[in-house]
């Protein structure tokens, strides 16, 4: 939703896959982009929510940015060992 909101939805990309143990989800647009270095400055927590709720599940989140550029964020999350209830094949898109 929030690429939708600042980025109009330019091409917006949604992938989630399995991967070496993890669930990757990557979302990405060819939108206006922004400077990572002053985001959350404006008081909105986004970003910042998001690593938050990410970190809690001992997972990492990238974010790959610029002014003109488009916007790539992805997340990374490991699965718990003997996990059952979320399969797919590592070549799988959603």
């Amino acid at each position: 939703m929030n690429g939708f909101h600042h980025a109009g939805g330019a091409d917006q990309s949604v992938c989630v896959r399995q991967e070496n143990g993890s669930l990757v989800a990557e979302v990405s647009d060819t939108g206006r982009g922004f400077d990572i270095q002053t985001a959350g400055q404006d008081g909105q927590l986004g970003l910042i929510g998001m690593r938050e709720r990410v970190a809690l599940l001992s997972g990492t989140f990238d974010v790959d940015t610029a002014p003109g550029q488009g916007t790539r964020v992805c997340v990374t999350i490991p699965l718990e060992s003997g996990r059952e209830d979320f399969t797919m094949d590592g070549d799988d898109e959603v």
